[in-house]
């Protein structure tokens, strides 16, 4: 995939944001916030190794999915974990498929449309922050934040599509 060359203006943009964000990470509410992401990450890259996945359990399943930031939009995390993404795919079916998402062989674009066609409930803000969480120098995270940020950036680097809707596939999300 191409990169996109980004304008004189947009590059600008990117400096000056970039040199206040540096600014804010140095203070205590950026330090505490680098400190809960490092922790994030170590927590999905413990849970979700190629050998806690194979002999994970329905609750630990069930903590691994409630600890997703995106899940915070659930009330009742228990009632959907165990009917919208237990009770259909069941337990074992999701292992198998995370584990083959996360260390199968072949593109991400192939295995990100594998995982969508063979796991029901989980959507793309799910599925990108268990990759980049996971694997946060391959992938990204796309959820409403990038969402958001990009366009305030001035940075038209995707087509509209992919700020309107959902994405749909492992192409889109690639």
């Amino acid at each position: 995939m191409a990169i996109p060359e980004l304008s004189a203006e947009q590059r600008e943009t990117l400096v000056r944001y970039g040199k206040e964000h540096v600014e804010w990470l140095r203070k205590p509410k950026g330090i505490a916030e680098i400190k809960e992401h490092r922790g994030h990450e170590k927590y999905f890259k413990e849970k979700l190794s190629p050998e806690n996945i194979s002999k994970m359990t329905a609750d630990e399943f069930r903590e691994v999915y409630k600890t997703l930031w995106v899940s915070r939009i659930w009330t009742n995390k228990d009632w959907y974990i165990d009917h919208k993404l237990l009770e259909p795919n069941g337990l074992d079916k999701i292992k198998q498929e995370l584990s083959k998402l996360l260390y199968g062989s072949g593109e991400i674009k192939n295995k990100y449309d594998e995982f969508k066609a063979n796991v029901k409930g989980f959507g793309p803000s799910s599925l990108s922050e268990i990759l980049h969480v996971v694997f946060p120098g391959r992938f990204c995270l796309w959820n409403e934040k990038p969402k958001s940020v990009l366009p305030f950036l001035g940075l038209s680097l995707l087509p509209d599509k992919f700020f309107k809707y959902q994405i749909t596939s492992g192409e889109d999300y690639l």
